[in-house]
């Protein structure tokens, strides 16, 4: 009889036990598992991954020169200072386009008309008190063009230049650059540069980890490319004496700096 009753309890303790893990096993909060399925085996979607940057550097040959010019002018009236303005402006724009420069090459970027005014101080000694006041009167009007001209053969940079000082024009500064063309293919072969940099550095590190590269998971990039300014003078002295002097200006384009860089994320096993 103490078999049997013993042989109950038992069963009921081992009943209870498993009960009570059912219940919280199915009372335990549900945390995310990823896998994923390839050929009929799960696999963990966790990778190991080493990340690096590669480096593209080109020195390139300017092939677009903008020369930014101004003619200014001066008359007691605005009309007639506006008027000579233009005509200047107009045997400026004729000449560039007698040396090959297309009209939609030649652009306005900035224009004003401003009054010249002349100031006096007046004392009228007319009190016991200062009576003396500053007082303003126009005199006449200021006109200013300022033009940008896009030239793509470099090598007529300095003939541009005499041309416009030759016209009564003032040369601001020339910056040297490149075609949207020229930019997109060398971007284009700089990027692939650096993704191959990228990628034989992450292959390096691979290597010395006794592991390999089997994919890429992320990429960004991004480019760089500053025209140059040219603030150089020749002979010594600036764009509109080297012209009256009669001496021909001679330009020394030089070369651009343009740079890629890709970083890149790449799985390894």
């Amino acid at each position: 009889m103490d078999d049997k009753i013993y042989m109950v309890v038992l069963v009921a303790i081992l009943l209870g036990g498993f009960y009570l893990v059912s219940v919280s096993l199915s009372s335990a909060p549900e945390s995310p598992v990823y896998v994923n399925i390839q050929n009929g085996s799960a696999l963990s979607v966790e990778h190991n991954t080493v990340s690096t940057s590669g480096e593209a550097l080109r020195y390139v040959e300017p092939d677009k020169m903008t020369v930014s010019f101004s003619v200014q002018t001066e008359d007691r009236s605005a009309t007639e200072a506006q008027d000579e303005n233009a005509e200047k402006v107009n045997d400026i724009t004729a000449a560039l386009k007698a040396m090959g420069i297309n009209e939609e090459d030649i652009k306005t970027t900035y224009y004003y008309v401003n009054v010249k005014k002349e100031s006096h101080y007046i004392c009228r000694n007319e009190t016991y008190e200062s009576d003396c006041y500053w007082t303003y009167r126009n005199v006449g009007y200021q006109v200013q063009h300022t033009l940008s001209v896009d030239v793509y053969e470099v090598d007529k940079g300095g003939e541009i230049v005499d041309a416009i000082v030759d016209e009564d024009g003032e040369v601001d500064y020339i910056s040297l650059g490149l075609k949207k063309e020229t930019q997109m293919e060398i971007n284009k072969d700089l990027l692939s540069e650096a993704a191959a940099n990228a990628k034989e550095k992450a292959e390096g590190i691979a290597e010395g980890l006794g592991a390999s590269v089997t994919n890429v998971l992320s990429v960004s990039e991004s480019y760089s490319y500053y025209p140059s300014p040219y603030r150089s003078y020749d002979y010594g002295v600036g764009y509109a004496e080297a012209a009256y002097d009669s001496m021909e200006t001679s330009i020394s384009t030089g070369t651009i700096e343009v740079s890629a860089s890709v970083s890149a994320t790449f799985e390894i096993q």
